[in-house]
């Protein structure tokens, strides 16, 4: 039971009192004929009061709306993820999403937030401390970012009212120069390697494509006349970039691509088969 004194008159249509164990302030008002309650989410009565006065503003300007409904960020992930999937993200992004997702989760759940609406701008910021203890700094800005897009997404699809990280700034670390292999090493590599895989190793060295792209690598994409390697970007086996691009064939590599074997094959290069036990 609520004291009649401890409701608090605000504006002309909105009451407020507190309410439960916990004694949070809840807002009492009509819309549209309809009775409604809404929690101030405060126990302070200074803030209560600050709340229930734009309610009231919105009540009267007309642009009240009723917030939405409680979702789990464990429900909100998944509907994302399967937003991503009917964009047709790439396989590698929707997994790494999906894990990145999972980790934020079961952190929250850790520390009792399993809603959207009880995500602060400090559960990220102490998600990204303890990731930061054991994951590199690139890392935990990336997995930042991808849960920032999350609540973005929520917020433009009206599961939460307000997006608690919209004003968390995260900072991109530059990128760390990698050295790539010398010529020595990469002629020690192929003088080493036998075959096939010392052709493989050559179109890598000298187009500079990625693992993935020589795994999809077709015969029509060898182009020794013209001059170039074309990697192609197909559906369901798209670059990472998704674009499609050629490069030029390097004089050491011509005589590699030349002496593959010939003959109607899918893929340039293939495993060999497995042996079956007998």
């Amino acid at each position: 039971m609520t004291d009649d004194s401890d409701r608090v008159r605000v504006g002309d249509r909105v009451t407020i009192y507190p309410r439960g164990t916990k004694k949070i302030w809840c807002a009492d008002f009509w819309q549209d004929g309809d009775h409604k309650k809404q929690s101030l989410k405060t126990t302070n009565k200074k803030v209560a009061v600050e709340r229930a006065t734009k309610l009231a503003a919105e009540l009267i300007g007309g642009t009240y709306q009723t917030p939405p409904p409680p979702m789990t960020v464990e429900q909100a992930a998944d509907d994302y993820i399967a937003y991503l999937q009917t964009e047709n993200r790439a396989k590698k992004t929707v997994v790494k999403y999906r894990g990145v997702l999972a980790l934020f989760v079961e952190y929250l759940e850790r520390n009792r937030a399993t809603r959207l609406g009880q995500v602060t701008a400090s559960h990220l910021d102490r998600f990204r401390a303890e990731r930061k203890a054991n994951r590199h700094q690139n890392t935990v800005y990336c997995e930042s970012m991808i849960i920032k897009q999350l609540f973005k997404w929520a917020r433009s699809r009206k599961l939460i009212a307000d997006n608690p990280l919209t004003d968390v700034k995260l900072n991109k670390q530059p990128l760390e120069p990698k050295p790539g292999p010398t010529l020595k090493e990469v002629n020690d590599l192929l003088a080493a390697a036998g075959e096939p895989l010392r052709s493989q190793l050559a179109v890598l060295a000298f187009t500079g494509m990625r693992s993935g792209e020589l795994q999809r690598l077709k015969p029509e994409d060898i182009d020794l006349a013209g001059g170039w390697v074309h990697i192609r970007s197909r559906p369901g086996a798209e670059t990472k970039t998704r674009e499609s691009r050629k490069v030029p064939v390097h004089p050491r590599l011509r005589a590699v691509l030349a002496a593959l074997p010939a003959g109607r094959r899918e893929w340039l290069f293939t495993a060999a088969p497995r042996a079956t036990a007998l």
